[in-house]
C-alpha cells in the first residue's frame, strides 16, 4: 500500500508540475486578464465545459495514470488534473499578489 501512495503522490506532483509548466505563460499576459473580464459570463462557462470534456476525452484516448479501467478511471484522471490546475494556480496568484485573501 506505502508504494501505491508513493506513485499517486509522484502522478500528483507531475501533475502539479504540468499545469505550472503550461499555465505560467498565460497569467504573465495582461491580454489574457482583460479577454477574462471582457467575455460573457456564458460563454466562460462554455469554455470551462468544452475544456473539461476536452480533457476526459484527453485521458480516454491516450490513456491515464488512474488503474480503474472505463470512463470511471478517465473521470478520475480528469478531476485529478483538474484540482492540480487550481491548486496551482491558487500558489501563482496569490506569490504574485494578483489574488489577495
Amino acid at each position: 500500500m506505502e508504494q501505491d501512495d508513493a506513485v499517486a503522490v509522484a502522478g500528483m506532483g507531475r501533475a502539479f508540475a504540468g499545469a505550472l509548466l503550461f499555465s505560467m505563460p498565460l497569467f504573465m499576459t495582461m491580454e489574457l486578464w482583460r479577454l477574462g473580464l471582457a467575455v460573457d459570463r456564458y460563454r466562460l462557462a462554455l469554455l470551462l465545459l468544452s475544456t473539461v470534456l476536452l480533457v476526459v476525452g484527453l485521458a480516454r484516448e491516450l490513456g491515464g495514470a488512474s488503474e480503474q479501467p472505463g470512463w470511471r478511471g478517465c473521470l478520475v484522471d480528469s478531476g485529478v488534473a483538474f484540482v492540480m490546475a487550481a491548486l496551482a494556480a491558487t500558489v501563482v496568484l496569490t506569490v504574485l499578489g494578483a489574488v489577495s485573501w
